[in-house]
């Protein structure tokens, strides 16, 4: 299994061509489309948004990008799925969006690291 970079500038369901990422079966059975990039594949995304949408608040429920992003990559068969926020860019300082969005990158860095099978870190 190689690790590969994946930017997406479009929207992810452009992406999930059929027979590229997706196996459609048979529409008549229970199973519905299965994703095909079921090869231990992680995702990160890397958001940034000029307000905080993590207040447990009104933007809270509002913010769907992300909620679209998780489904959209679990349905084409990423096994993992994490975000980096840097928000707050509008109504915070700038050096305490990007420490924030740091600090979250090392921490998604050291997960990514432990989900590395060990035949890939020889």
């Amino acid at each position: 299994m190689m690790n590969k970079m994946l930017v997406l500038n479009a929207h992810p369901d452009v992406e999930s061509t059929s027979s590229v990422t997706l196996k459609v079966l048979d529409t008549y059975t229970h199973s519905g489309s299965v994703g095909l990039l079921k090869d231990g594949r992680n995702v990160l995304v890397i958001q940034g948004s000029g307000s905080k949408y993590t207040n447990n608040n009104w933007y809270t429920e509002v913010e769907y990008s992300h909620q679209y992003l998780r489904s959209m990559f679990t349905f084409m068969g990423f096994d993992s799925y994490e975000i980096i926020r840097a928000q707050g860019n509008a109504v915070l300082p700038k050096e305490t969006v990007l420490e924030q969005a740091r600090q979250e990158a090392v921490q998604a860095a050291e997960r990514f690291v432990r989900r590395i099978p060990d035949r890939m870190t020889r």
